[in-house]
């Protein structure tokens, strides 16, 4: 009698791996539909705030969400309380990819932080009084290459005194 070699491919070595293979892959289709779903807008989690981290595909839209309309920044300055010139940054700080000017990103926009070095820049160049960072929006027409500006809104994102010093992102003044 020859004794054979236990087979490793043998269904009874590797049923348990199946097991977890299948667990596994539930969780993940449940992740997947749940931040498709957020993503969607068709619910919002509870306790959002807590963890709405776990579903960081669904917030990164660079490639996945088509913008629906046009978001330009201007940066304006004044001296002496006159009117608002229009800075031209893209001349004085030209992006150096492809991917445009870093103070056009959504990120930008929202934090405080980044916009107070924007502003801080322009002051430098522009030895203005007061700085402000303005953002034009307005909606994209489908099917035209020319996009005119229909219902052209502006906000004001942030306003800053040229006195004053930038924070450095710990909070300390620099």
């Amino acid at each position: 009698m020859t004794s054979e070699p236990p087979d490793p491919q043998h269904p009874r070595k590797t049923q348990w791996l199946r097991g977890i293979g299948t667990v596994f892959l539930a969780i993940f289709v449940v992740y997947q539909v749940l931040s498709f779903g957020e993503f969607r807008g068709w619910f919002k989690p509870p306790l959002r705030t807590t963890y709405a981290r776990v579903f960081w595909p669904n917030i990164w839209r660079m490639f996945t969400h088509p913008a629906d309309r046009h978001i330009v920044i201007e940066f304006q300055g004044r001296t002496d309380d006159e009117e608002w010139l229009t800075l031209p940054m893209a001349t004085w700080y030209p992006a150096r990819w492809e991917s445009g000017y870093r103070w056009d990103r959504p990120a930008a926009r929202r934090s405080g932080q980044i916009k107070e070095q924007f502003l801080h820049l322009a002051c430098d160049k522009s030895n203005a009084d007061e700085t402000r960072m303005v953002a034009l929006r307005w909606n994209k027409t489908k099917g035209r290459m020319k996009q005119p500006k229909r219902r052209l809104r502006t906000k004001v994102l942030k306003t800053w005194d040229c006195r004053d010093q930038p924070r450095a992102p710990k909070g300390e003044v620099l």
